[in-house]
């Protein structure tokens, strides 16, 4: 098991809210109920060390809120049964991104995002993460609540 540390609730709510200037609530939580997405973060060395599980909910979220997107718009996206527009799933991608900083202050070497794919599509080595978890609700003010959870690799 890794001794990696995770970044706590509070670090991923400032660096959420300060990307999508809006008021961000992060509460612990158990378990993602359904990982329609997940993102893998590789060091310099090639080697996958974190793995995020982000629900849909959160990736419109995260997405509408950086583009200013209005919740109706959101409200409407999530109750389509198609997958989400491009718009949304590309900005959650930088919020991401971005997300990256908060392992590099822990990770000994640097951290950067490979990817962010549909769960189904993802590696399988990182669906199945089983290694040192955290769960949390995650509200971007206006938005829809999502579940993100993070785990190591390593």
């Amino acid at each position: 098991m890794s001794t990696t540390a995770l970044p706590t609730g509070n670090v991923l709510g400032r660096l959420i809210g300060m990307l999508a200037d809006k008021p961000v609530r992060v509460a612990k939580a158990a378990g993602v109920k359904k990982p329609e997405y997940v993102a893998i973060y590789t060091d310099d060395e090639g080697k996958d060390a974190y793995v995020c599980y982000v629900e849909r909910s959160l990736i419109a979220s995260m997405g509408a809120a950086l583009a200013l997107v209005p919740t109706a718009t959101v409200t409407e996206a999530l109750k389509a049964s198609a997958p989400l527009s491009d718009l949304f799933v590309q900005n959650a991608y930088e919020v991401l991104n971005v997300m990256s900083s908060c392992f590099n202050e822990s990770h000994p070497r640097h951290v950067r995002i490979r990817g962010l794919w549909l769960a189904k599509d993802a590696p399988a080595h990182a669906v199945k993460a089983t290694a040192v978890r955290a769960e949390h609700d995650v509200t971007v003010a206006n938005y829809a609540v999502g579940r993100l959870a993070v785990a190591t690799l390593d």
